[in-house]
């Protein structure tokens, strides 16, 4: 647990860096709980997942740290309600379990897959930061929602640069960014088995958050019917490369 107790303690009480690593290693669920998780704030360095119950690591509030592995290469899996990226580089497969909500919450600044696999079980809410696929791959069981909680704008990023690049969402795809992709959609996969959405909530949202080019190709390859939506269908603005 790091938190502020009262006026006088600090928000940056645990704010690792360098080297400094925590092993959580208990034999029943452990919890995780953060005041502060933030980049500028308190949050793991090198958090190592050596639990070896079958709950696991919990956590209760936002985490957030620089690396996130475990002790034995096998795939590192957290109960997350919300991810306070701080530069956060993936160096081996990653599962991100929604916990009671059913939703994670992707924040702060770059969450880099880094050529390995992020799962998300449950439903993805990326509100704000960049998440860059690195030729790894992102499957999302639930909706992945580029947009905020509340469901108005989010002023994150996806991006989709390399030709290996895939992004698996099982769900509905929901793009509702403040930011210009023009840039950033240029090759790799997105696969969506539910409805695919493109919009602007609110006076905030870009018309151009879905601009794809290049490679970049979307594939719906659900079992019923899909829906298709565009608020900026537009060669200019938001728009399908290869669908």
């Amino acid at each position: 647990t790091q938190l502020r107790s009262d006026s006088y303690s600090n928000p940056d009480n645990f704010e690792a860096t360098g080297t400094h690593t925590v092993v959580l290693s208990g034999t029943a669920q452990q919890t995780v709980s953060f005041t502060d998780a933030d980049i500028n704030d308190s949050h793991f360095n090198r958090l190592v997942l050596a639990n070896t119950s079958a709950e696991g690591v919990v956590s209760t509030s936002a985490i957030s740290a620089v690396e996130v592995v475990t002790h034995d290469g096998s795939p590192a899996e957290l109960e997350v309600v919300r991810v306070e990226a701080v530069g956060l580089v993936l160096t081996q497969d990653t599962v991100f379990v929604a916990g009671a909500t059913g939703q994670v919450e992707l924040t702060g600044t770059q969450l880099d897959l880094n050529g390995h696999t992020l799962t998300v079980q449950g439903d993805l809410v990326h509100s704000e930061g960049t998440l860059q696929v690195s030729g790894g791959e992102l499957v999302v069981t639930g909706d992945y929602r580029i947009q905020s909680p509340g469901g108005t704008h989010s002023t994150g990023y996806l991006n989709m640069t390399n030709t290996q690049d895939r992004v698996r969402v099982d769900g509905s795809f929901v793009m509702d960014s403040s930011r210009d992709h023009g840039t950033r959609l240029t090759a790799g996969e997105l696969e969506v088995k539910g409805d695919f959405t493109q919009l602007r909530s609110d006076s905030y949202s870009n018309p151009d958050n879905f601009e794809a080019t290049g490679t970049h190709t979307v594939v719906l390859s659900g079992t019923a019917q899909q829906t298709v939506s565009f608020t900026d269908a537009d060669i200019n603005d938001s728009h399908f490369n290869r669908l």
